[in-house]
């Protein structure tokens, strides 16, 4: 069997998934470092897009849980998944979970194949401050 971190590739925390009628994804809100909030507590509903590894021998049933400060999971989610074709990523946008903060803390995305060998696969640190309104970033497209 393989390994929990063997099976995953790039895991995304955002504020919402939707899914287009051709199928594709859109992230909205994603987090790329910490979760910065005005004050605690704070009710955030999260969401996570994860990319699953598929091989000859696809395992069907995933398990995720989310958990803070490692301690008792928030959330624990079952998935099972069903592939047609000759993809070899599955795209997974787990379901919504609400998590109320109380105070500055770890958020962490843990995946198991068997339920009893766990790895995490996402770690955000959740903490207070200036919610930041966006950065710019200018990318300046050269000719080739």
């Amino acid at each position: 069997m393989r390994s929990p971190q063997d099976c995953i590739g790039n895991v995304l925390v955002c504020d919402d998934i939707r899914r287009e009628v051709n199928g594709k994804l859109i992230l909205i809100g994603i987090y790329s470092d910490s979760i910065i909030v005005g004050a605690f507590p704070a009710a955030l509903k999260l969401r996570y897009y994860v990319e699953y590894l598929l091989n000859e021998s696809t395992q069907t049933e995933l398990h995720f849980r989310i958990s803070t400060n490692g301690v008792s999971p928030a959330a624990s989610i079952d998935a099972s998944i069903e592939v047609e074709g000759i993809a070899t990523v599955a795209a997974l946008d787990l379901p919504p979970t609400t998590i109320t903060f109380k105070e500055p803390t770890t958020l962490e995305l843990s995946f198991s194949l068997d339920g009893e060998t766990w790895a995490a696969i996402s770690t955000k640190r959740v903490l207070q401050g200036e919610v930041p309104g966006g950065s710019t970033v200018e990318v300046v497209r050269r000719p080739n």
